[in-house]
């Protein structure tokens, strides 16, 4: 048994008995605390990381008698930076002071800075300038250059009022200040001689001690509440998220934990916890109080350190786990216990009154604190290595720092023995792993087998004796890379090599025979005895050859098993009857690793010995289909591209789905009067009677000269106004404009409802007096016998009375030309109507009696009333209307009834008559139509549709009616009628 295992088993022997043992738990971080602290009456404190060493450690570690080491007369020490060899001290109404602490046992003022009898709270130092939080002062901001004569570079408080400025905070550029009841300020310093003031945080009975900054928050101590956490993404306008209501915030020091996020609190009730994962506000994990008024809270090597009130001085805490820290013992003081900083081996307590006192906890530099040496881990306090292997005991115990092995995690070894220069017992030091020792090598100090090879250090360093070998140098000693799990690179481990193979780790080729060892075990062959020349799997293939030639399986004669040994592969294989023999009987693949060398699917072994198609070459008779295919999917012959030859390859009769088995030269599958043959020949497809899908039949097309391969059923090959396809489905010839020769277009039959395969000119299907030709001339309905629906027919009208068949009013006088017939007017002259004639004779009647002049006057007033404005303006709406416009402006109007009307006018009288007269004002813009018309069109589609099963519908009838459909989808698009769009959308599906 170790001396060592006898003090543990001692020392744990007696902790249970009196029931005292306390384990710590991790913190994930590799290093130890490092702080930013702010040491003022209710302060903020961020502590940057926590260790991550797994040590446990006894509650009599913290028990130790900690000795005072120095001290320095102080008037009201409150806060204090250290950096190297200077001290800077907020010596509250002494000012700022600057130390010399050299010799720490006899700390001397070598310069200062004083204004009045404020209190000096707290300060931050950056590089030569300090920043001091100055009391009524407000922020002074000094040059320390010149230790012994600061210079003031700059003093801000008139933007604060009358408040104290108590805590400070730098991040970046900006300062962020803890002000009372001003708030928290934010200070632009980029410029410390001109500093900005930038924004702050305020509420009603706020009073700001502190304030910390972490990431994108500010956590504020307030004396009337407890902690705030402050959003401080906009600078210029703060917002508070959440808080924590601690019941006594007076005397109140925080810190957060960067890692974990939580934060130590120190206040007025004592010491606790708060997780910051709870959003917005903070919650209580922990809390130690006895009654007794904390006031400040420092962390440092897993240990809190909290100064305290009333004479009681400093005590400490297990702070390894957050959710379970522990009292774990105190040093008694007087004084007023302000604050504490804790910077390498010392602790510095600010007692107010009492000044600085200098607590030493390390005795020995060794980073391990006296305490745990000398109860817990057993070391000498006052050896900072224990034992002698260069490495000091603190390290070992919490994590040594080696950068440069690559064995370390995250850089850091854990789990170093400090009593035990050999911590791994692998009997090489473990300063020597760690650095790179006497032989050469670093390695792990923690694991006695750093590459994991099932050798040790020690015996790959040392030398492993295999006095048998014929390989061990005639020393019987083998020395191995402890850092290389496989030294001589023949992918065996060296372990395995020496405990199971017994071959050379310092060779790759033990036997000499030209094959790695690893090859030789991979493949069963035997790494010990050259065997070359053998012949293992019987395959025709010497070992040596399948290792260094084929790369085959020496225990598989038919590596890639397709069928053929890798012999016969390599060598040939005989078969006097296969096509590709080329005359000599044999045929040689060459590749005993593919065992389908050409890729097409089939193994080399069945176009060997089965198929007889060649197996280097996946289309042996070059047909476009692959040996596979034919083989097996078709069952054609690899070797023939016409299997039936029936003059149609095979390749096309299966891609367009005809039997490559089967002669069918002369069938017509599509039925399109082309054989398969033919469609072979044009390219098109046999299965497809519109192979370019024009809507003409592949035959059709070829019948007509057309291309079936290419769309041309839009095209209009005779010029005659029909398209190709409309042609083929009318039956009329394609390039002739006048199938009939009958005087009349193709077209002009196909529109009108005659017939454009037979002489119909002299035909009068709607008895009106006018034949097919003549309607053709008048560019009238050959089927409609009054075209312009005036009641006169198109005969009366083209060879009576000389009228326009298709103008319902010839003249454009208002009267139709019946009426003007009837009435005996000329309706080729607009002067001559019956409203004239009337007129004429009126005034005659006038003229000679005063009932004349009754009648003349009414006369009159329907004259007047026919030409106002308004009047003349709907009869121009009308006109333009009849003639096809779809809208018209508000100025067109206005300026057809020579501005007699204006914009206003014509809108209301728009608005007024609007579904009399089938109008829709929007903006500026009349449009020639309105919703209640387009409804009663849509009623009329309706009734034509139910109709067409009864009647004779003419292609011109359905184009008028087609594009007066479209007509209304336009404006309902335009004028947002969806209702009646889909509506309309609905006819147009009937109508196709």
């Amino acid at each position: 048994m170790t001396l060592k295992t006898t003090r543990n088993i001692l020392l744990y022997s007696f902790m249970f008995a009196v029931l005292l043992t306390l384990t710590f738990q991790p913190l994930q971080q590799n290093n130890d605390f490092t702080n930013e602290e702010i040491n003022i009456e209710d302060n903020l404190l961020v502590k940057q990381g926590l260790d991550q060493k797994d040590t446990s450690l006894s509650m009599e570690s913290y028990l130790h008698n900690y000795t005072l080491y120095g001290n320095y007369s102080a008037v009201d020490a409150r806060d204090l930076i250290v950096d190297g060899d200077y001290a800077y001290l907020a010596d509250g109404v002494n000012g700022f002071r600057i130390l010399n602490q050299t010799d720490k046992t006899n700390i001397t003022e070598i310069g200062f800075f004083i204004n009045g009898t404020e209190i000096a709270y707290s300060l931050y130092v950056q590089g030569d300038v300090a920043y001091l939080c100055y009391g009524l002062n407000g922020l002074v901001i000094l040059d320390i250059t010149n230790k012994i004569s600061p210079v003031v570079l700059f003093t801000m408080k008139d933007q604060f009022g009358i408040a104290n400025c108590y805590g400070i905070d730098i991040d970046g550029v900006f300062a962020y200040l803890a002000y009372g009841i001003f708030g928290m300020a934010i200070v632009d310093i980029t410029n410390p001689s001109q500093p900005l003031f930038v924004g702050k945080y305020h509420k009603v009975d706020i009073d700001v001690r502190d304030v910390k900054v972490y990431n994108i928050y500010a956590f504020i101590a307030d004396a009337d509440y407890g902690v705030h956490k402050i959003s401080i993404s906009n600078k210029e306008n703060p917002l508070r998220l959440g808080g924590y209501n601690s019941g006594s915030a007076k005397q109140i020091e925080i810190s957060i934990t960067t890692d974990y996020y939580y934060a130590f609190v120190a206040d007025y009730n004592g010491f606790f916890i708060l997780s910051l994962y709870s959003h917005p506000h903070p919650t209580l994990v922990y809390q130690y109080s006895d009654a007794t008024h904390a006031a400040d809270v420092y962390l440092e090597k897993r240990t809190a350190f909290v100064t305290y009130e009333d004479n009681i001085g400093l005590r400490l805490f297990n702070a390894s786990d957050v959710l379970d820290v522990e009292f774990a013992g105190q040093y008694e003081d007087t004084g007023e216990g302000y604050g504490l900083r804790v910077e390498d081996e010392y602790a510095y307590i600010l007692d107010g009154a009492e000044g600085i006192e200098l607590i030493l906890l390390d005795s020995d530099s060794d980073e391990l604190y006296d305490g745990y040496e000398i109860t817990d881990v057993l070391t000498d306090p006052f050896n900072p290595d224990t034992d002698n292997d260069t490495l000091l005991d603190g390290p070992e115990f919490y994590g040594y720092h080696a950068p440069d092995n690559p064995y370390a995690t995250s850089d850091y070894f854990y789990g170093l023995d400090p009593l035990n220069i050999d911590s791994d017992n692998d009997t090489i030091r473990d300063d020597e792993e760690i650095f790179l020792g006497i032989d050469g090598y670093r390695t792990n100090p923690i694991n006695n087998d750093t590459d994991a090879d099932d050798l040790e250090d020690r015996y790959e360093l040392g030398g492993i004796f295999y006095p048998t070998s014929l390989f061990a140098n005639g020393s019987g000693y083998i020395f191995t890379d402890p850092t290389d799990v496989d030294t001589d690179d023949d992918q065996l481990w060296d372990g395995e090599e020496i405990n199971i193979y017994g071959t050379d780790p310092l060779n790759e080729d033990t036997d000499g025979d030209e094959m790695p060892d690893n090859y030789e075990v991979d493949y069963f062959l035997d790494p010990l005895s050259d065997d070359t020349n053998s012949d293992k799997d019987n395959d025709g293939l010497t070992n040596f050859y399948e290792f260094n030639v084929t790369g085959t399986n020496p225990n598989n004669n038919d590596t890639d098993d397709d069928g053929l040994t890798d012999g016969e592969e390599v060598n040939g294989y005989f078969n006097d009857t296969h096509t590709y023999a080329n005359g000599t009987g044999w045929i040689v693949t060459g590749k005993p690793l593919n065992s389908d060398s050409d890729g097409d699917g089939l193994k080399d072994g069945i176009e060997v010995k089965f198929s007889d198609s060649n197996p280097l070459d996946a289309d042996s008779d070059d047909d476009q289909l692959s040996d596979f295919d034919e083989y097996i999917t078709h069952g054609t012959n690899v070797n023939s591209n016409d299997t039936d030859n029936d003059d149609l390859p095979d390749y096309w009769e299966v891609t367009y789905g005809t039997n490559p088995l089967l002669i069918d030269t002369f069938d017509d599958p599509d039925s399109d009067n082309l054989t398969n043959w033919q469609e072979f020949q044009l390219g098109t497809d046999p299965h497809d009677a519109d192979t370019d899908g024009d809507g003409m039949p592949d035959g059709w097309e070829i019948d007509n000269l057309f291309n079936p391969l290419v769309q041309d059923g839009l095209s209009d090959a005779d010029n005659d106004g029909l398209t190709n396809t409309e042609e083929f489905e009318a039956g009329t010839n394609p390039r002739n404009p006048d199938t009939d020769a009958d005087g009349l277009g193709d077209e002009w039959e196909i529109d009108n409802g005659t017939d454009p395969n037979t002489d119909d000119a002299s035909d009068d299907p709607d008895t009106d007096g006018l034949t097919n030709e003549e309607e053709m001339i008048n560019e009238t309905d050959p089927y409609d016998e009054d075209s312009d629906d005036d009641g006169l027919t198109d005969g009366e009208e083209v060879d009576t009375y000389g009228t326009d068949p298709n103008n319902r009013d010839t003249d454009f006088d208002t009267y139709s030309d019946l009426e003007e017939i009837l009435e005996g007017t000329d309706p080729l002259d607009s002067n001559s109507n019956p409203r004239q004639r009337l007129t004429t004779i009126l005034v005659a009647i006038g003229t000679s009696s005063a009932v004349g002049v009754l009648i003349l006057l009414t006369i009159f007033f329907i004259v007047y009333w026919t030409t106002r404005p308004e009047q003349k303006m709907f009869r121009f709406i009308a006109k333009q209307k009849s003639a096809g416009l779809v809208s018209l402006s508000i100025k067109e109007i206005s300026v057809h009834v020579d501005k007699k009307l204006n914009k206003g006018d014509v809108k209301q009288l728009v608005n007024e008559f609007s579904a009399v007269k089938g109008l829709t004002l929007v903006g500026n813009k009349i449009w020639l139509t309105s919703r209640e018309e387009i409804e009663k069109n849509i009623e009329e589609y309706h009734s034509w549709l139910n109709q067409v099963d009864s009647r004779v519908i003419t292609k011109k009838a359905l184009k008028e009616i087609s594009e007066r459909i479209t007509n209304d989808i336009k404006m309902c698009e335009k004028l947002q009628f969806n209702d009646l769009l889909s509506e309309l959308n609905k006819i147009i599906v009937k109508l196709d």
